[in-house]
Order: structure tokens, then C-alpha cells, then sequence
């Protein structure tokens, strides 16, 4: 039996801004969702990947969204503050649903793209590392001292083409996700 950890984050901007309904122009009220990870989650295991959790079987977190009083629809504070970008340059509280699913769709397959990056990036090197230890260890099972210098000369000039093929692509990946990061912030 372990102890449950408990994480909660809210945005700056949901304290000190008022935003407003896209459908029916009342003000937004916070509304705290909170989901609960076990240890063998995928949130959990990236929470804690550069701390420890000894004995921590659970992991509570908590955001916060906005809600509308009046009509019930729910929405984030990265659309929210897009819908309001879009409430301000049209001077108009209420504005149509067709203008606001563009808006949606395109944080939310940014945010997925830029999961997807990071996730191919840790496969890619765990690929690398793998491959690296399994040519390092060919020449530990050579019988004789001629066939390891023979083994050790074609590691010599396999590494560099290991390195090559799985080093290019996350290094093209970390582009990718600083030009996604720069979307997501405009």
C-alpha cells in the first residue's frame, strides 16, 4: 500500500481574466477536473520521469476548465483563448460554431502531433542504444584475438551509420516540435 501523490495546475490567465460564452455571451466560470493515474499510466510514468516516486502507487491530477453557467458547454484555456482572440477582432460576444471548430481542431491536432514527436523521439533513441550494446557485444563472443580486431574494424565503421540512421530523424523531430510550440504560443 503506497501513499497518493496529488498534482493541480491552473493557467495565470484563469485568474485575472474574464472570458465570455462563445454561444451565449455569459461570463465563464473554473471548473476543476481531476483524473486519477496508476502507476503503470503513461501520465504517471512522464510526471515523475526526472524525480522518483518510492511508493507512490497513484497520482492525482487536476486542472481546471472553463464552464458556462448558463448553457453548459465546457472548454479549455488554450481554445478559450483563442475564441476570445476571435470575440475581440469581431467586437461580439456570441460568434458562430463554424468559425470555432477551426480553431479546435487546430490546437487539438497540435497538441497530438507534438505528443507523437516526443513519443517517436524516445523510441528512436531506445533503438539506438539497443543497437549500439548489440554491436559492442558482437566482439565480446569472438573466439580469437584475430577475429576481434576483425569485428572491432567493422564497428568501427558500422557505429557511424547506426548514429546516422537514428540520430538524424530526432534531431529533425526536435525542429518539428519547436515550430509546433511556436504555433501553439501564437
Amino acid at each position: 500500500m503506497g501513499w497518493r501523490g496529488y498534482q493541480t495546475s491552473i493557467d495565470p490567465g484563469m485568474l485575472f481574466k474574464k472570458m465570455y460564452c462563445h454561444k451565449c455571451g455569459t461570463k465563464l466560470k473554473k471548473k476543476k477536473i481531476t483524473k486519477i493515474c496508476k502507476r503503470d499510466d503513461y501520465e504517471f510514468t512522464d510526471n515523475f520521469k526526472h524525480s522518483t516516486a518510492i511508493g507512490m502507487n497513484e497520482l492525482s491530477i487536476a486542472h481546471y476548465i472553463y464552464v458556462c453557467p448558463n448553457c453548459g458547454s465546457e472548454i479549455t484555456y488554450e481554445n478559450q483563448c483563442l475564441v476570445a482572440k476571435k470575440q475581440k477582432k469581431l467586437k461580439s460576444k456570441i460568434i458562430n460554431e463554424s468559425e470555432i471548430k477551426f480553431v479546435k481542431e487546430t490546437v487539438l491536432s497540435n497538441e497530438e502531433k507534438l505528443r507523437n514527436l516526443k513519443l517517436s523521439n524516445k523510441i528512436l533513441l531506445t533503438l539506438l542504444c539497443i543497437s549500439l550494446v548489440i554491436v559492442m557485444g558482437i566482439s565480446v563472443f569472438a573466439l580469437t584475438i584475430r577475429k576481434q580486431i576483425e569485428i572491432g574494424l567493422e564497428i568501427l565503421f558500422a557505429i557511424p551509420f547506426i548514429v546516422l540512421v537514428f540520430v538524424l530523424p530526432v534531431i529533425n523531430n526536435k525542429n518539428k516540435i519547436k515550430k509546433l510550440t511556436e504555433e501553439m504560443k501564437k
